[in-house]
């Protein structure tokens, strides 16, 4: 037993110094800005239950409810379990300076793909996971959000 946990103490210190220094340039938020995602685009009814890889349209709003400018940088998407369509893991590089107090909104496509046709169509709701990625004067920080959205859902 003590040959196992000799041989497991460099893990555990090299996970140890690695989480210290991913750390090291992420700051803690004492307001967490509020994100709401909503997807833009629709299916036309001809191609609903069309398989295959489309184009689908998002808007994230961002409320700022620090005392300070946040600026938006990255947005990192992926559907999580079943739904109309499947988003893979896909990145988007912004830089929306968000004022205190204030609210934003980007616009974006991702590639979703169909593939298989459901009772909603492509048009159905999915579940979306959502990365979302800041800067601020005293460094970065992430939010993590995972939300339904769907073309039938929109709030205008």
């Amino acid at each position: 037993m003590r040959k196992l946990s000799l041989l497991l103490l460099p893990l555990i210190v090299a996970c140890a110094s690695h989480n210290a220094a991913q750390d090291a340039n992420t700051v803690q938020v004492s307001a967490h800005p509020q994100i709401l995602i909503v997807q833009r685009s629709s299916m036309p009814v001809a191609a609903q239950h069309v398989e295959g890889g489309l184009p689908v349209k998002y808007a994230m709003r961002v409320d700022n409810p620090t005392g300070e400018p946040i600026t938006l940088t990255h947005i990192t998407m992926q559907t999580v379990g079943g739904g109309a369509y499947t988003l893979n893991p896909n990145s988007q590089p912004f830089n929306k300076v968000i004022e205190p107090g204030a609210t934003a909104t980007v616009e974006f496509w991702m590639p979703a793909y169909v593939t298989y046709d459901t009772v909603s169509g492509s048009n159905g709701p999915v579940t979306v996971r959502a990365q979302v990625r800041f800067k601020t004067a005293a460094g970065s920080f992430e939010e993590t959000t995972v939300q339904q959205v769907g073309a039938d859902m929109n709030v205008r």
